[in-house]
């Protein structure tokens, strides 16, 4: 467990800055909505059948977070990712806790990504509400061979021994 507590040891030494980092995900989110508009148009105003408007917007974020390991095509073009504290992609539990918060963090209808980017903001280790109950950080991908190196080296050191 002390080795998957080792990403809250690197996330200040990130290469990228907070600031950045909140204008990435905050591409990629804008992407990825885009993409679940289209599948709505494609799939909805054929049939005309609410489910085909509902499905891809609930579907989207957990499918292509497990399925794509972490990714969903926004994050991919922005070179970030979701992983679990261990350095790994994130479990299916800790991406559909995320989904079930980004539907408040990120409501049109509720003030939009705002409350997102504020947790974010405040948050010491850059995460929204979603990552904090997930336990799952969005890092850029070219931090992630450096965490992993990090985790692996504090698996392999010694257990600290009791003072006497």
């Amino acid at each position: 467990m002390l080795a998957h507590l080792s990403i809250l040891l690197w996330l200040p030494d990130m290469e990228v800055s907070r600031t950045r980092m909140l204008l990435l995900r905050g591409i990629a989110f804008t992407l990825d909505i885009a993409l679940i508009a289209g599948l709505v148009a494609l799939l909805y105003l054929p049939t005309r059948q609410v489910l085909a408007a509902i499905l891809p917007a609930a579907l989207y974020f957990p499918l292509c977070e497990w399925l794509l390991r972490g990714f969903t095509p926004g994050k991919w073009i922005c070179r970030i990712r979701v992983i679990a504290p261990n350095g790994e992609p994130p479990h299916l539990t800790q991406v559909l806790i995320r989904s079930a918060f980004r539907l408040v963090e990120t409501n049109p209808f509720l003030l939009g990504g705002l409350p997102a980017a504020v947790v974010f903001i405040w948050s010491r280790q850059a995460q929204r509400m979603g990552d904090m109950w997930a336990f799952t950080f969005v890092i850029p991908v070219s931090d992630l061979a450096r965490i992993r190196q990090r985790i692996a080296e504090m698996e392999d050191a010694p257990p600290p021994q009791p003072e006497s």
